[in-house]
């Protein structure tokens, strides 16, 4: 059956004819539910124009009919991590020096790939 549906799908590419219509994950939440998040100002060091940012692996509820889930949020340390991400404010022709630190505390890299196989390994950052 999957090899029929592939066929017809490709014929139907060829002859440009129209595609059936397909809900996609994430198609029956109800829109405008949530207020679209409008992130602060990202606070400089000692007051000058200098920022400390990091990346920290936050939870996050990205829609009101959808559970937590982890996002890369960016602040100075974990605790205060959002995303979005705060705004960094800046004058025209006033330079800003902006330190990026990597907050994350474990990283999966693919050790080796073969024709069945998949090993993740784990290594600290």
């Amino acid at each position: 059956m999957k090899h029929r549906a592939l066929i017809s799908t490709c014929i139907s590419l060829a002859l440009g004819g129209p595609l059936l219509a397909q809900a996609w994950p994430g198609s029956n939440l109800t829109k405008y539910m949530d207020n679209c998040p409008i992130p602060l100002a990202m606070p400089q060091n000692a007051g000058v124009n200098s920022y400390s940012i990091g990346a920290y692996q936050i939870a996050h509820q990205l829609h009101a009919q959808l559970p937590v889930t982890r996002v890369w949020g960016y602040g100075t340390t974990q605790a205060t991590a959002s995303w979005p991400a705060k705004t960094i404010e800046v004058q025209r022709g006033v330079p800003i020096k902006v330190q990026w630190r990597n907050g994350r505390t474990r990283v999966r890299t693919a050790a080796r790939f073969t024709s069945k196989q998949w090993t993740p390994t784990t290594r600290s950052s």
